[in-house]
């Protein structure tokens, strides 16, 4: 699996905790194609990851794992919940440097749980 593109959310933030697949221009007229990946990498105003386009998103540095805070403006999903809760992730605040630095990427969400990704940019 790939996580691939990056889309950001208005400058306004109107987006932020609804999570919208958008094809084409987004409506911050920022052009993009998302054919071929799994997933795209969605970040927030403060060019903080937010989520995947319908899945969680997870980084593993040495032995832990971080997810981010839902105060980043994103769907705080089941899985990520359950996840939490069990003490196998750690909310953090992560950076597209993080994805990059990661010994390990992550997307989860319910139907397919958690697993890992790579990063095609």
């Amino acid at each position: 699996m790939f996580l691939g593109c990056e889309v950001k959310p208005p400058e306004n933030g109107d987006t932020l905790a609804q999570k919208a697949v958008v094809t084409g221009t987004s409506s911050n007229g920022k052009k993009f194609v998302v054919s071929g990946w799994h997933s795209c990498r969605l970040s927030n105003e403060r060019n903080e990851i937010t989520e995947g386009t319908f899945t969680n998103v997870a980084v593993r540095t040495g032995d832990r794992i971080f997810t981010p805070p839902v105060s980043a403006g994103l769907l705080n999903g089941i899985m990520r919940q359950k996840l939490i809760e069990e003490g196998v992730l750690q909310e953090r605040t992560l950076y597209p440097r993080d994805l990059k630095n990661a010994d390990a990427v992550y997307c989860l969400n319910s139907v397919r749980g958690m697993f890992e990704v790579e990063l095609c940019f």
